[in-house]
């Protein structure tokens, strides 16, 4: 019986992490569900009874569906039960002994078999008493009763009368579609029985091992068949045999290596082997899956030892001819036991709990025959731990060849659709990629592809998000060209222009894997964009071209958006239209030479140097402790060799400054007086001024009374000459300054019987 493939696989290859259950032989149930508490036997049928249970299945969600043989109805819980005798939500009846039920994989549609030779599917959860299937297969009269869906989207039913497996390679979605082939006949019109290692006897449940294997409950022939893998086709043998010593004899017996009659048979998640007995009324377990014949039982539920098989004498720990067996996301046992009227549940539910959610994404709609086909499988941790030995199932499925796959996290085992990732911590991610092509045979059908978590080591708090699904209609339309494309540059937050040329509808996505496009049509305008990016468009027409084609687009130019820049007490930078003589933040807008405006904004240092000095009689000291220091004589600026110290004295009368060179920058002091000096300055003339000082675009020198002839010269701080005019009987002079750059000068007034040099700023 299938629980939806609610195995736990190892890491390394041969050994599991971890036991999710432990059991023990003759150990009690932990709840009922069916009825009231365990030692009631309630035989009617209501919410909260259920009326001769012989099937249960668990889906990837978490729903409960148990199929009843004398109820006629399959009743469904959209929430596994938390407590005993919790009613179900749903219940469908139907005409004819419900046999079988299961869940296709991502948890969204039901399948039910009825011994009235009816196979019932639903497309969507029912959520209301009785309502319809949307598809019903009714050419089986041999009772149909065991149900499995695999990881690759296949059908299989158990054929009870028929001795024999149906097997449909999609899930059918048109009434009465015929069954592809068969399992345990060499056609479809053979029903006979047989205990040959290709042959069966009255089959019921059936499962799939976490390696690929199915396991069948051969009910009369008192055996489980293993077969290597699902059968492809008619004919395949069974490789390894349970309960017999060899293929060939179908011997009862009551043993921990016989069985009598075993209907049901499950896989937990880690790997256990579960058969339940109808008539050794109990359940026999194997720690894993034999691999060879005639393996020997570890643990037996339902009774005390291997060879009592007394029924129904202890309520929580007896039963009474059970019938099928199915386990949980964690592992506990599901015994639908019919004479007793109830479903026991074996096992505890781990303490630690997780929120895994579970996503396809990729091509769907409809493509051509032989296109290609790319997935991205996604499983996200939303909750707040960190979930451990997280499993899930997902295949090509049949209509679509395998060209290859990459598990960016964990393990992917093609044969058996398994993926082990050993953790995902909180709104961490795993990933698992497929690509392929689609197959030529499977024109006009449509291919649904399945994934489904199955299993982690905590309780997963919302089971809602634990299956997924896509599906592709296989178009017989000739696909369109692959589009012609040019990839693009644009501007740093502007939209890009992306085009396409080619026939059909163009539609642009975002992703390779995304299943919806963001726009339709040959021009697709961007969002504005910031970083380079891929969009990738497909053409349609009736199905997609064979790929979808990237573009390209880059952002252009590659500049700073910042910027920082030094100058020097007096300089200027010239950032754009602005003229910059003073520390600060600045921003100006500027365009590329491919017309990408941008924004930079500009941290200005202006670097001062401390050109102050103390005179101490014949002994001038600069202010300032560090940096490099060139004495010179004021008369013309000229050097004094070998007078680079802080200090300097001169026995000669005359006028000093000091030129003072720190970080890049260099500033000359004011002129100082050692000694008598026909020349001044404006230290110690206090006839002349300058003013204003700081100056503007004009400044005035007053001489203080009218001379003859005077001239005047500027000097910038590298002693060169930048203005220069002679005047006759002036007491005032006023100069232009505009043609200077901001900065430090000196101004040398020179008369017919002396000198002075004043130093002045022009802003």
């Amino acid at each position: 019986m299938k629980k939806l493939f609610s195995f736990l696989l190892a890491v390394s290859a041969g050994s599991f992490l971890y036991s999710q259950q432990v059991f023990t032989t003759f150990q009690s149930a932990s709840m009922v569900i069916g009825q009231p508490n365990f030692t009631t036997n309630i035989d009617n049928t209501s919410d909260s009874i259920t009326f001769g249970p012989v099937y249960c299945a668990i889906s990837s969600k978490g729903m409960l569906a148990v199929a009843e043989q004398f109820g006629e109805s399959v009743k469904i819980w959209h929430s596994l039960p938390a407590r005993n005798g919790q009613p179900a939500d749903i219940t469908i009846e139907l005409p004819g002994s419900s046999s079988g039920v299961d869940w296709t994989p991502d948890g969204n549609r039901l399948i039910a078999a009825f011994g009235s030779g009816l196979i019932y599917i639903w497309d969507t959860i029912p959520t209301v008493d009785n309502q319809p299937a949307n598809v019903i297969i009714s050419n089986y009269s041999g009772y149909p009763c065991g149900v499995l869906t695999t990881p690759d989207g296949k059908l299989l039913v158990s054929e009870l009368y028929n001795n024999r497996i149906l097997v449909w390679n999609s899930i059918p979605t048109m009434n009465n579609t015929p069954a592809d082939y068969v399992i345990g006949q060499l056609d479809m019109v053979t029903t006979s029985s047989g205990n040959a290692s290709g042959k069966l006897n009255h089959p019921w449940g059936l499962d799939l091992s976490p390696d690929g294997k199915l396991l069948i409950g051969d009910q009369f022939n008192n055996r489980i068949v293993i077969y290597d893998s699902v059968p492809e086709t008619f004919g395949d043998t069974a490789t390894v045999v349970i309960g017999q010593t060899v293929f060939g004899i179908s011997t009862s017996g009551c043993s921990d290596s016989t069985l009598f009659w075993p209907v049901g048979v499950t896989v937990t998640v880690d790997g256990k082997v579960a058969v339940s007995e109808f008539w050794n009324n109990r359940i026999t377990i194997w720690d894993s899956v034999p691999v060879s014949n005639n393996e020997k039982a570890t643990v037996v539920l339902g009774q005390p030892d291997f060879v009592t098989n007394t029924g129904y004498y202890h309520p929580s720990g007896s039963v009474s001819r059970p019938y099928t067996i199915s386990s949980d996301l964690n592992g506990r046992l599901f015994l639908c036991v019919r004479d007793m009227n109830r479903v026991m549940v074996f096992g505890e539910l781990p303490s630690d709990s997780a929120d895994l959610e579970i996503s396809i994404s990729g091509r769907s709609g409809t493509l051509c025959d032989s296109s290609s086909i790319s997935y991205l499988i996604k499983i996200k941790n939303t909750g707040l731990d960190t979930a451990m030995n997280v499993v899930s199932t997902t295949a090509f499925p049949i209509g679509f060849k395998l060209n290859g796959f990459n598990a960016v996290n964990g393990k992917y085992t093609k044969a058996s659709g398994y993926w082990e990732i050993p953790s995902i911590a909180p709104v961490d991610s795993a990933l698992l990629y497929f690509e392929g092509i689609t197959d030529t045979s499977k024109v006009d059908s449509i291919i649904t592809m399945y994934a489904n978590i199955i299993n982690s080591s905590a309780f997963d708090t919302n089971l809602s998000n634990n299956g997924s699904s896509i599906s592709l209609h296989i178009s017989d339309s000739a696909k369109p060209a692959n589009p012609t494309t040019t990839d693009v540059i644009t501007c740093k937050g502007s939209q890009a222009v992306l085009n396409a040329e080619g026939s059909g509808t163009m539609k642009w996505y975002a992703g390779l894997y995304d299943n919806e496009p963001v726009f339709t049509g040959p021009t697709y305008t961007t969002e504005s964009l910031t970083n380079p990016t891929t969009y990738y468009v497909e053409a349609f027409n009736n199905c997609a071209s064979q790929n979808r084609v990237p573009v390209q687009v880059e952002i252009n130019p590659p500049y700073n958006e910042t910027a920082t820049a030094t100058i020097c007490n007096g300089e200027e930078y010239i950032f754009g239209s602005q003229t910059l003589t003073v520390s600060g933040t600045y921003s100006e807008t500027f365009s590329s030479f491919l017309g990408c405006d941008s924004t930079i904004v500009l941290t200005l240092t202006v670097n001062t140097v401390n050109s102050g000095v103390t005179q101490d009689g014949s002994v001038l000291t600069a202010n300032a402790t560090e940096g490099n220091f060139k004495w010179v004589n004021c008369s013309d600026y000229s050097v004094i060799s070998g007078e680079t110290a802080q200090s300097y004295s001169n026995a000669i009368s005359g006028n000093y400054a000091v030129i003072i060179s720190q970080n890049s920058c260099s500033d000359t002091s004011a002129c100082f007086t050692i000694g008598k000096s026909n020349s001044i300055n404006t230290e110690i003339d206090n006839e002349m001024s300058v003013y204003p000082n700081p100056a503007g675009d004009m400044v005035t020198i007053d001489l203080g009374q009218v001379i003859n002839e005077t001239s005047v010269t500027i000097l910038n701080l590298s002693g060169q000459n930048v203005f220069k005019a002679s005047y006759v009987n002036k007491g005032q002079i006023t100069v232009d300054l505009s043609k200077l750059h901001a900065g430090i000068y000196i101004i040398r007034i020179n008369s017919s019987d002396k000198t002075s040099n004043i130093r002045l700023i022009k802003q």
